[in-house]
């Protein structure tokens, strides 16, 4: 058990300094070693069958967990992306506002139904971390900055992209590991990778834009 717990612990330290060292590099690079310390730290929890019923209550609060889990990833990624972007002028700022502040404000309009998807998925299909994290990295390869990325074919952004979302995404699919495992239903891998990826997709073009048309509509921002 202590050998366990220092292993954590060393893990834990290694990650916290490649995030600091990360921080001066790229601070939108952030992302992925809290992604790493959410799966070294997160709970093997019984799941849920072994505990209690799988009542309507208990699966709205694993709902709303995961939701919660999957909106504050989100919005620490926008935050990291504010904090690599500040040394630019705001026309040359990769953001959804040139304006830190109000940034923040509608990025909730984009990952919160993102965060709602994902967790009606990861509590209908068990489908592993690793998988959420391929998904997510081919989904912004695609969505980022409108498909623009996707049609630069540089690989080294590709990577970059995949890196950030696929860690992004994997989030609330680690923090989640194991909670609901007996009462999700089991589908082939790709089948489950190739839906998560077409429903992400869907929800970019649907629920996300028209949430963000509704946020700026709302601040009476120009579009």
């Amino acid at each position: 058990m202590r050998g366990f717990f220092s292993r954590k612990l060393l893990a834990g330290l290694i990650i916290l300094i490649s995030a600091i060292l990360l921080f001066f590099l790229d601070p939108q690079l952030m992302i992925v070693p809290l992604f790493l310390l959410v799966k070294i730290f997160s709970s093997k929890s019984k799941s849920l069958r072994e505990e209690v019923s799988s009542s309507s209550i208990k699966l709205s609060k694993e709902f709303m967990f995961l939701t919660i889990i999957g909106f504050l990833a989100g919005e620490c990624l926008e935050l990291f992306a504010v904090l690599s972007n500040l040394p630019y002028p705001p026309e040359k700022r990769i953001l959804f506002l040139p304006d830190p502040l109000m940034d923040m404000i509608i990025a909730v309009a984009y990952y919160l139904p993102i965060a709602i998807l994902l967790a009606l998925f990861l509590i209908k299909i068990d489908i592993d971390y690793r998988l959420v994290f391929i998904a997510g990295g081919i989904y912004g390869i695609l969505t980022e900055q409108n498909g623009a990325i996707f049609f630069s074919f540089n690989m080294i952004a590709w990577l970059y992209v995949a890196v950030v979302y696929g860690s992004y995404l994997a989030i609330p699919a680690v923090a989640g590991e194991s909670r609901l495992k007996t009462l999700r239903r089991r589908v082939h891998p790709v089948l489950s990778t190739i839906a998560l990826f077409l429903l992400l997709v869907i929800n970019f073009y649907t629920l996300v834009r028209i949430s963000m048309l509704l946020l700026l509509i709302a601040f009476n921002i120009p579009m």
